[in-house]
């Protein structure tokens, strides 16, 4: 009787570390964004997680994340803000260098099963506060086997300044000497994050996230 406890403990523990293994076990993804439009996208802020974690929500306020990426454009604070709250998340990386017009980038980045999530962001340049991205792309289908995904992201409006750049200016170089073209006016109280009203329904950005092959 005590053999077949012991036995049946050992195979309990043998299961359950081999689950906690495949739940650890990484997968490597390819990120394909392309650029649809004829503006520049900066660079883009990307966190792998779990559903615990949610990198905005529509209808309520922008977080510092967030407010920092679609004011800058820049994912240095981005990443602090994110990294910061270390809950529910597996990895956040910068999509670095942004998109010209019409262009397109990869990148590889790792998953697991314990965090099948992808949530990102990007500034489009010359707006205000505006980005483009979203939530809680699934990575994994529910047999837990790696997917692939293509998605078509729209605008949304971070709600924390006012929208008065509502072109891209004909001369970026021109425009840095221009003081209207540095004003913000910053919205308080802010608003809560909201479709873009400059960009309407348009399309953004195609992202294609798929397994990655290694081919030599």
């Amino acid at each position: 009787m005590k053999f077949r406890r012991y036995s049946f403990f050992l195979g309990a523990l043998m299961f359950f570390f081999l689950a906690a293994g495949s739940l650890q076990a990484q997968v490597i993804f390819k990120l394909t964004v392309k650029n649809l439009t004829d503006y520049e996208i900066s660079p883009g802020g990307y966190v792998v997680h779990d559903s615990s974690f949610q990198l905005y929500r529509t209808g309520q306020p922008a977080p510092s994340s967030i407010k920092s990426l679609c004011e800058s454009g820049h994912t240095m604070d981005f990443l602090y803000y994110v990294r910061r709250k270390k809950a529910g998340i597996r990895n956040a990386f910068s999509f670095a260098g942004g998109l010209p017009p019409k262009g397109e980038a990869s990148i590889l980045f790792k998953a697991s099963r314990r965090y099948p999530l992808l949530s990102f962001a990007h500034k489009i340049s010359f707006t205000d506060d505006t980005c483009t991205g979203t939530n809680n792309l699934q990575l994994f289908d529910s047999d837990f086997s790696p997917l692939k995904s293509v998605i078509k992201v729209k605008a949304f409006d971070a709600g924390t300044l006012k929208n008065i750049k509502l072109f891209p200016p004909k001369s970026r170089i021109l425009a840095q000497f221009n003081w209207n073209y540095w004003k913000e006016y910053e919205l308080n109280p802010p608003e809560p994050i909201a479709a873009s009203p400059i960009f309407n329904d348009r399309d953004i950005l195609q992202v294609i996230v798929e397994p990655y092959k290694y081919k030599p």
